[in-house]
Order: C-alpha cells, then structure tokens, then sequence
C-alpha cells in the first residue's frame, strides 16, 4: 500500500544476491498492475504444476487489490508462457531502480553442523566472536541482531544464499537472517 518494492538480483556464475529496495509512485504502481491484466493474470488458474517433480519451490505472483486477491502459482512448470515473463519481470526489479538494502534488526539463527563440514572454500567465513560481541552458539534458537553483527550476517547469507559454513573454532555453523517485514517468520521484530 505505501509503494515498497523489494526484489532480488541473484549473480548467476557465484549465486550471490544483492537485495533491493524501491519504493514506487503511484504512476509506477497503476503502470505495472496494467501489464498484469495485459498479460492475462486474471484469466490464469490458481496453479499449474507437474507433481512428477520433488522438492522445487513454487513460484508465485499474487496481486492484492480492495477489490480482492488474485493470485497463480507455478510448481516446476506448467503455467503459460506469459507467466514467466511476467515473473521475470516483476522478481528482476520490473526495469525500476532501488537501492541495496540494509536490515536494521534481524532474527539471526545458527545452526551447528558439528566438527566437520564438507564443501569448505574460500567463500567460508572464519567467525571472531569477539571481534563481532556475539557467539554463534548464542544464536542456536534465534537472536535479534543490530547493528555491525547483523550486517556481517546479512553479507554472509547473501554470498552464499544457499548455505553459506561459517567457522567458529573448531565448530561449523551454517546461518539465517529473518528480517522483520521482509520474511513471513520474521515479522514480528521483537
């Protein structure tokens, strides 16, 4: 209702993402909910999906007016041509200009993979918990995070979004930041 884009451009050679943020005029608004109707959204199922294929996520467009909800997702394939174009666009920034985002508080879990971790490059973070004033195992439930730790966090799971290891002594963690309005379960910001 206020105009807030946020969208996500993923690096296709490294897999980093760079998340951003714009907010949109009104004009911006009216222009993108016509290419919606243009590309016949309205017309869409509620889902199209080949349920011969496992464990994809599904991708879904959902425009909410006061008029009523209308939305179509996809899982693994299915939905017609015009749908894919229309989630490229709007997942790619819809050709509108933001800037990279930075949370201010996060929900911040780790989650301990024990003493040996497979896969370890020279993209795995070698964690300081006293250079950052916060220990991994302190995150093992969730910890609201600010600040310098939260962006060490949020740089981390943005280099590598899909599993990022991170080294603390001799242990081996993996990490997520859930940022209030921005995941489902990370909404609360408490």
């Amino acid at each position: 209702g206020d105009g807030r884009y946020i969208y996500v451009v993923q690096d296709v050679d490294s897999g980093q993402r760079t998340v951003y943020e714009a907010f949109l005029t009104p004009e911006q608004i009216l222009a993108l909910l016509e290419k919606v109707e243009l590309s016949g959204f309205y017309t869409w199922e509620d889902r199209y999906a080949n349920e011969m294929v496992a464990d994809v996520p599904e991708k879904c467009l959902v425009v909410s007016l006061t008029s009523g909800i209308k939305g179509t997702c996809e899982y693994f394939e299915g939905a017609p041509e015009a749908f894919h174009v229309l989630y490229a666009l709007l997942a790619g920034g819809a050709n509108i200009e933001g800037k990279e985002f930075t949370p201010e508080r996060g929900l911040v879990t780790s989650y301990l993979l024990g003493t040996a971790a497979d896969g370890i490059n020279q993209h795995d973070v070698v964690w300081d918990a006293a250079e950052m004033g916060f220990d991994l195992k302190d995150a093992v439930n969730g910890q609201w995070l600010e600040g310098e730790t939260l962006a060490k966090a949020w740089d981390i799971v943005n280099i590598r979004p899909w599993g990022a290891t991170i080294k603390l002594g001799e242990q081996y963690y993996n990490l997520s930041v859930q940022v209030a309005g921005l995941n489902p379960f990370g909404s609360q910001g408490q």
